[in-house]
């Protein structure tokens, strides 16, 4: 295994096959281990030839990611400075495929597409919580002093 840091620490695990589920069933151990004070993300990698790899991610913050450019960036250093790979890299996951490209000094750029794949608004409350102001577009949350309007009953006015 390489552990290395990208801004965040990753260990990269180079294997001959790097099914889903060992990610569900090790990546929690190797994230958590005591040898990771801080936690770790966790890349499963295969490499198929000198210019792709393929991976699963554990991330110690989220579980189970389908795609992550910090884990592709790892994957990719890590398979470099092992002499696995070239210095353009592709790297393949659940979620997409990005592709990585190390300089002479060891310097890496990352390019892939993007594409939103949800969206939502934090509850006030939760917005309030962490010090963020209140959302423009986000109606104010009924109070006790609101009252239903005209013509309509009270469960409908707290509903409306």
């Amino acid at each position: 295994m390489t552990c290395l840091n990208n801004g965040n620490p990753h260990t990269v695990v180079p294997l001959p096959e790097v099914p889903a589920a060992l990610a569900h069933e090790v990546g929690p151990l190797i994230s958590g281990h005591p040898a990771f004070p801080e936690r770790t993300n966790v890349q499963f990698m295969r490499v198929l030839d000198r210019e792709t790899v393929e991976i699963e991610i554990w991330e110690h913050g989220a579980g189970y990611t389908l795609a992550s450019g910090s884990s592709a960036c790892a994957a990719a250093s890590a398979a470099h400075a092992l002499g696995l790979v070239d210095h353009a890299i592709r790297v393949r996951m659940p979620g997409g495929a990005f592709e990585t490209a190390i300089d002479a000094q060891g310097a890496i750029t990352l390019s892939g597409a993007s594409e939103q794949v949800a969206a939502g608004f934090l509850a006030p409350r939760l917005r309030a919580g962490l010090g963020l102001p209140a959302a423009p577009d986000t109606p104010a949350p009924a109070t006790e002093t609101s009252r239903p309007t005209t013509g309509a009953s009270a469960a409908q006015g707290a509903a409306a």
